[in-house]
């Protein structure tokens, strides 16, 4: 029996063997070369060779495992591998030396409190008006919470597939940035307030006015349309890189760029007729070289009309060319706009001057006015032209686009602020007291208005390189509920300035006060310059009495000074809570405090070679509206006054028949009746 197990067991051990051995064998397979030949061919057969079979990893990459319920960023400014880094206490590359020269400690601004009862960062922050009573321990108070669960971030999963990531972004929301698509242009019968004003130009190219505005900066930006019957004046920064060789050709520069090559649609009804492709193109741009063939699409549908064919359809009475209005007006060297003094009566073009190194004749302002008839649209347009030298050194300069629109019917107007109260973001109107003679020949006062609305309230407004100028058409108007400060820089040399405070100042006080100083501000939009009841004084407050100094001991510095002056103007609400009209109650001026104006030597000024190199002082200018409305308090009548009367059989049948008075017994018998009833319920 013995020996038939043992021989069992030695066949299972050498099957077992065998079995080995023959996988073993089957699985060696020879990668390198395996050489195969056609026994019924005379040729050698080609070499096949077989490649290398590689197993791609089963288990994933190895990762940073994030413990749980731990603070990851204990030290969140250390960002210097190897180097202290500056005012991060918790960095161990800094010593106690490195830590003894910070001014502070920025690492963790967090305070961590597992105190309930009492978070001692929250009476901090805490701004209010009610007293924090600390809370003591007690039934409803947790001392300490031992649940940290609650205090840390689920560690999330990293996304290695596309389907777990579409199922995270459509959980927790996501943002397009897809490029929405244009719906086909369609034209109204006639213009609306607010709506494009069309082009067409001598290409036939359909287009739009451009109204240059600043968008993202100060630069302009010629792509903003003008808006139809809205009164729009936009002032931005031109960018010139070279002026000699764009000085003639950059069509910004141009005033023909603005009026030339393009005429106005009357009435978008125009396109209705032709049924063009529309193209659009900004005025300020060059125009495309493509024609829009006249219902190209089926020649058997072109008008009759001769007008309507591409020849003359330029010429159509519906399309409106922009006239130049005259006088032609240039700004001179102080920056005053006056009359051009051109030799011709044609549109002069930009021309560098290479001795002056200037721009002769570049454009700086652009008005365009248009007349309008209802829904017939725009009977006519005219275009208002500024001219000005421009040199390398104002590079960039200002330039400015407006546009003005008026009825047919309409006579001379003027422009309220308001009906009565003034209007947000209108113009406060402001003029200077005068005296005249009445009909009757007795002296009375009266308000002599600016007829330019941006004139009335001004405050200093730099150029495009942020230099002071003191003339009215440089300056900005005060509006109406919007809180501005704005300043320039005004430049200075070293030498002499010792000599000059007194012009200095006066220089300064010209850049905040403008070349029109007003004495009296109107109450309401629609105050009438007649009444001079209607207008307030405009108050100075904390204005200096002490005259500019120079020092005695330094040169280059200028003592009590005036570099900046604060406009504060007051105002209530009157009328109807429902339609309240603001009035203007006061307006004072203050002035900021004195101050030493000290010309800064460092690097290459305050040098003998160096005279001729200015340093810039900030001049600033602002305004504040300070509401003192006084809101109706509710008054509440006196509570009335109750007269309580009983029926005369009110306690019958202890009163007499009659009830007329009731007598002591029956009272008596009254309240021995009550105390009996109230023993009996106790």
């Amino acid at each position: 029996m013995a020996d038939n197990q043992n021989k069992t067991i030695n066949l299972l051990v050498f099957l077992l063997f065998l079995s080995t051995v023959t996988a073993q064998t089957s699985t060696q397979i020879p990668t390198t070369q395996v050489t195969t030949r056609d026994v019924n061919s005379t040729t050698a057969a080609p070499l096949t060779t077989v490649p290398a079979t590689t197993t791609a990893p089963t288990q994933p990459p190895s990762s940073t495992t994030l413990p749980p319920n731990t603070d990851l960023g204990p030290c969140i400014c250390d960002l210097l591998e190897g180097a202290c880094d500056v005012n991060c206490c918790c960095d161990e590359d800094c010593s106690a030396d490195d830590r003894n020269a910070f001014s502070e400690c920025i690492e963790n601004r967090f305070l961590v409190d597992d105190r309930v009862c009492l978070q001692s960062n929250q009476l901090i922050f805490a701004n209010t008006p009610y007293t924090v009573n600390r809370t003591v321990a007690g039934l409803f108070c947790i001392e300490f919470d031992n649940y940290q669960d609650r205090n840390y971030y689920l560690i999330p999963d990293t996304v290695n597939t596309v389907e777990r990531f579409d199922e995270l972004v459509e959980e927790y929301g996501d943002y397009s940035y897809e490029v929405p698509s244009t719906e086909p242009v369609t034209y109204q019968p006639f213009y609306k307030s607010g709506d494009p004003i069309y082009t067409v130009y001598e290409s036939l190219a359909m287009g739009v006015l451009g109204l240059a505005n600043r968008v993202t900066s100060n630069l302009c930006d010629d792509n903003n349309p003008a808006a139809y019957l809205y009164d729009q004046s936009h002032q931005c920064s031109r960018s010139v890189s070279d002026l000699e060789s764009q000085c003639e050709s950059m069509p910004a520069l141009r005033a023909h760029t603005y009026y030339e090559g393009f005429k106005v649609v009357s009435t978008p009804y125009f396109f209705n007729e032709i049924e063009p492709e529309p193209i659009t193109v900004n005025i300020t741009t060059a125009a495309p070289l493509t024609t829009i063939a006249v219902n190209a699409s089926n020649s058997t549908e072109l008008p009759t009309d001769d007008l309507l064919l591409n020849d003359t359809l330029y010429y159509h009475p519906s399309l409106i060319e922009v006239t130049v209005m005259r006088p032609l007006l240039c700004i001179d060297v102080f920056g005053i706009r006056r009359e051009c003094n051109f030799t011709t009566d044609e549109i002069p073009r930009p021309s560098y001057d290479t001795s002056t190194m200037t721009c002769e004749n570049v454009i700086h302002e652009v008005t365009y006015m248009f007349t309008t008839n209802g829904t017939f649209g725009i009977n006519d347009a005219q275009i208002q032209l500024v001219f000005g030298n421009v040199s390398s050194g104002s590079l960039p300069f200002a330039q400015t686009f407006a546009t003005s629109f008026s009825g047919m019917e309409e006579g001379e107007t003027f422009q309220r602020s308001g009906n009565p109260g003034y209007v947000d973001g209108e113009p406060i109107l402001a003029g200077n007291e005068q005296t005249i003679l009445d009909d009757q020949g007795e002296e009375r006062y009266t308000i002599n208005l600016d007829s330019d609305r941006n004139n009335w309230l001004t405050m200093v407004s730099p150029t495009a390189d942020g230099t002071c100028v003191s003339d009215a058409d440089s300056r900005m108007p005060v509006t109406f509920g919007l809180d501005v400060r704005t300043g320039c820089m005004l430049q200075i040399y070293f030498m002499n300035m010792s000599n000059i405070c007194e012009l200095i100042q006066a220089t300064i006080n010209s850049t905040l006060f403008g070349s029109y100083e007003p004495t009296h501000v109107a109450m309401f939009g629609n105050s009438n310059p007649e009444t001079f009841g209607d207008w307030v004084p405009i108050l100075k407050s904390n204005e200096p009495s002490s005259i500019p100094t120079p020092s005695t001991g330094q040169e280059g510095v200028c003592r009590n000074m005036v570099l900046g002056v604060h406009l504060e103007i007051l105002y209530a609400d009157t009328g109807s809570l429902a339609n309240p009209q603001p009035k203007i109650i006061g307006v004072t001026y203050r002035y900021a405090n004195t101050v030493d104006l000290s010309y800064q030597c460092i690097g290459p000024y305050c040098r003998p070679e160096s005279a001729n190199i200015t340093q810039a002082f900030e001049v600033i200018s602002s305004v504040g509206f300070v509401d003192a409305s006084s809101n109706p308090v509710g008054v509440q009548a006196a509570p009335p006054t109750f007269q309580a009367k009983l029926p005369y059989d009110f306690f019958y049948p202890f009163g007499m028949s009659d009830a007329t008075h009731l007598k002591c017994l029956t009272v008596v018998h009254i309240l021995c009746f009550a105390s009996t009833v109230l023993a009996l319920l106790q």
